[in-house]
């Protein structure tokens, strides 16, 4: 199906919807909707191209007005870039093996997901249920969501997600729910669906444009909680901005995370709404998760609040900072909401944690000094290794079952937690012996 211009509506959020081709939906004003579903790729090959690199008609349509008994506004045909609204849920590649793709293309062209009135589950999409799925944003383009989008739901399911830039820039994705890559534990509303058995393969690459998702962000899944799921999630940011407003899951219940950040910019949570980064856990209990996160080139990533590496009994959390020659940074900073009580890094809580520094920056701002505000200790790349040596130091220390090590050639700082030690090795042992920073 190629969209290259126009407007195509499926559901309706209320009863009583004046919809832009002039028909009123059945129901009495206000009621509830009529969910829609857009497949691609049902039980075979689907592809649905919206909208193309290089189109004329490049102004967003201005979309629904959210008033009942409003009519919305004329759609432009010469001059609206082409725009898909769905009330309900988008799902590509539904069945065992099926197949399908949606492109979305050109400046100015609009997916807009969203919720039914009399229902709160809506507004999702579903990259690889239990066939392939394959999603590709190009240009000055825009997708927006209601509630959550998975990517390579159940077993033997593979999804993917790409962000590109285009002639003259790149676009957005808004997730109003979780964004979950490699599984989901949404079992039973629309992201889920039915059946299979939960714990597919996800790949979401982003080289460019904003990307926000106003939940978590979770990276391998194994949503049942059973052995025979893995989810295998893996999200590249390779350029753009990430914004998750609360905590970044990667490796649960027996799934496999894996973050890889080149460029760009990552932040979780804010000051006012606390945020987080957990590196393998296993909630339910389950089998352990496995999860990571590698920073190099000029990447930057942000945690407003709690850095921890292997959470739960069974589970593995490895972050890595740099490669040697590059200077990535990363910081986790404590919060006024939470009276910079926050900001604190555990490297190997109940699981294993793993922590390589090879080059740039680690720095950890855990408690508020006497003062109120946040302070924090630091030392560059160039002395730290020339304090420690090429080859860096290593600790290791089992407490409550758990295995914590880490090894640095490059600068971690130490957290501004009062008394805290002003040289690195004495923030790694504090660490190391069950504090809060390193």
């Amino acid at each position: 199906y190629n969209q290259n211009g126009g407007l195509v509506t499926v559901g309706s959020w209320f009863g009583g919807q004046i919809l832009a081709n002039g028909v009123t939906t059945p129901g009495a004003p206000e009621s509830p909707g009529t969910i829609g579903t857009l497949t691609i790729g049902a039980s075979g090959n689907g592809t649905y191209n919206l909208g193309a690199s290089g189109q004329s008609n490049t102004t967003t349509w201005g979309g629904y007005p959210d008033t009942p008994g409003t009519t919305p506004p004329t759609f432009d045909n010469a001059n609206n870039a082409p725009y898909a609204q769905v009330y309900g849920n988008v799902v590509i590649g539904r069945d065992v093996g099926s197949t399908g793709t949606l492109n979305i293309a050109g400046d100015g062209t609009r997916l807009s997901i969203n919720n039914v009135v009399g229902f709160s589950d809506q507004g999702t999409m579903v990259v690889g249920f239990s066939g392939n799925g394959t999603a590709t944003q190009t240009d000055q383009s825009s997708v927006y969501l209601d509630g959550s989008m998975a990517v390579g739901v159940n077993q033997g399911a593979v999804g993917s997600y790409t962000l590109n830039a285009g002639t003259n820039g790149a676009g957005s994705l808004s997730v109003g729910g979780d964004l979950e890559i490699g599984g989901t534990d949404h079992v039973g509303d629309p992201i889920a669906q039915s059946g299979g058995s939960l714990g597919g393969t996800g790949t979401f690459t982003q080289n460019a444009g904003q990307v926000s998702v106003q939940s978590n962000l979770v990276l391998g899944e194994n949503g049942d909680g059973m052995a025979d799921g893995n989810g295998q999630g893996t999200y590249n940011l390779n350029g753009g901005s990430l914004t998750v407003d609360n905590v970044g899951y990667f490796g649960n219940n027996g799934g496999t995370g894996a973050f890889n950040q080149t460029s760009g910019t990552a932040t979780f949570g804010s000051d006012s709404n606390p945020g987080g980064l957990v590196l393998g856990t296993a909630p339910d209990p389950a089998t352990g998760g496995t999860g990571s996160a590698n920073l190099s080139g000029d990447a930057a990533l942000t945690v407003n609040g709690n850095l921890t590496l292997g959470q739960d009994a069974g589970t593995t959390g490895n972050l890595t900072v740099g490669t040697g020659t590059e200077a990535p940074t990363m910081a986790g900073i404590g919060t006024s909401a939470f009276g910079f009580s926050d900001g604190n890094l555990t490297v190997g809580y109940e699981g294993t944690g793993n922590l390589t520094i090879n080059s740039g920056s680690l720095t950890v701002a855990a408690a508020s000094s006497a003062s109120g505000a946040a302070s924090n200790r630091s030392r560059s790349s160039a002395a730290s290794a020339a304090t420690r040596g090429s080859g860096g130091d290593s600790y290791s220390r089992s407490s409550r079952a758990a295995s914590r090590s880490y090894s640095a050639s490059a600068a971690c700082s130490a957290a501004g937690v009062p008394g805290a030690a002003s040289d690195e090795s004495s923030a790694v042992a504090a660490a190391r012996d069950g504090g809060s920073s390193s």
